[in-house]
């Protein structure tokens, strides 16, 4: 696969693409210093490049359209002859940023419904690009917005759909719990009393690559994970074997993963050791400081088998 040159992160709004585009940037992915500032509802930041947040704006008031709006945007709508002054702004963006960074990357969950507009850009600068989604269930979504907007969730799901129908499409990695992997393609993942059902997940796994070209899929529970590639390879590993004293909490375990998980997959390693480091970067984070060190360990007997996986 030819190194990409930009790196566009996808999602829905209220979906984690924050602390998404924040983990790509602490393996090296640069945003640029001209970034939008925190705010109550973000307090760390939106890592968002304020040019590319203007343009996106206008795009959808020229098409009648907002970021919460609900109706379909058409390839048409977003034709480069219609919005010449955007697309120029666009090709500068680009242009400037792929001057400064060898590895350049934004992140606006708007442009999931602009996809066509950007990629016209792309193809005119001739950009290798690398697509990744910042995936969250609708139900958890359309809560955080109703709390933060007083959604309805029936508008909440509606806007997640339009995103995420967009976004599978061009996503290369992706990487959910088993819960997401459940709510988002129908299929139940545990029984009544919360075990595991790893032949669901492998269904659901498939269900996903039905609705996109993805490279791989990776589900991250708390047994452990499954990873599944385009052309049909499959691995499970289990999760760190600790004592039941050893994890002071769970807050932040799936993006620990999903970070150590980007960063194998960014230094080429094999996906065992990708998914093994994902595992100790989520029993890291679960950890006092003063006993991360120890969870981070590479020692193959500390990992139990995971059930059920083919």
């Amino acid at each position: 696969m030819t190194s990409p040159q930009v790196v566009c992160v996808l999602g829905m709004h209220r979906a984690g693409t924050s602390v998404l585009a924040r983990a790509l940037a602490a393996i090296g992915v640069e945003l640029g210093d001209n970034l939008l500032g925190p705010l109550e509802d973000n307090p760390k930041g939106f890592f968002e490049d304020r040019d590319v947040f203007s343009l996106n704006e206008q795009l959808l008031s020229d098409i009648g359209h907002k970021w919460s709006s609900i109706g379909l945007i058409g390839v048409e709508d977003l034709a480069s002859h219609k919005h010449g002054d955007a697309f120029d702004r666009a090709v500068h963006i680009l242009k400037n940023n792929n001057s400064r960074y060898p590895l350049w990357g934004f992140k606006d969950p708007r442009t999931a419904r602009l996809l066509p507009f950007w990629q016209q850009v792309f193809e005119k600068l001739g950009l290798q690009v690398a697509y990744v989604i910042s995936f969250r269930d609708p139900i958890s979504v359309a809560r955080s917005l109703k709390s933060r907007n007083n959604f309805p969730h029936s508008r909440s799901h509606t806007m997640w759909l339009q995103h995420y129908a967009a976004s599978l499409r061009y996503t290369d990695y992706l990487i959910l719990n088993e819960i997401e992997t459940g709510r988002t393609t129908g299929h139940k993942v545990r029984n009544a009393q919360g075990k595991l059902d790893a032949a669901a997940v492998v269904d659901a796994v498939e269900a996903l690559f039905a609705m996109g070209r993805m490279e791989l899929v990776v589900v991250h529970m708390p047994e452990g994970a499954y990873l599944r590639t385009r052309d049909g390879h499959r691995f499970s590993r289990g999760s760190l074997s600790l004592p039941p004293d050893f994890i002071k909490g769970a807050n932040g375990a799936g993006d620990a993963f999903c970070a150590g998980m980007l960063y194998g997959i960014h230094e080429a390693w094999d996906y065992m050791e990708a998914m093994r480091l994902g595992a100790a970067a989520a029993a890291a984070r679960g950890t006092a400081a003063g006993q991360q060190a120890d969870a981070a360990r590479k020692d193959q007997d500390i990992y139990q088998r995971t059930p059920g996986f083919n």
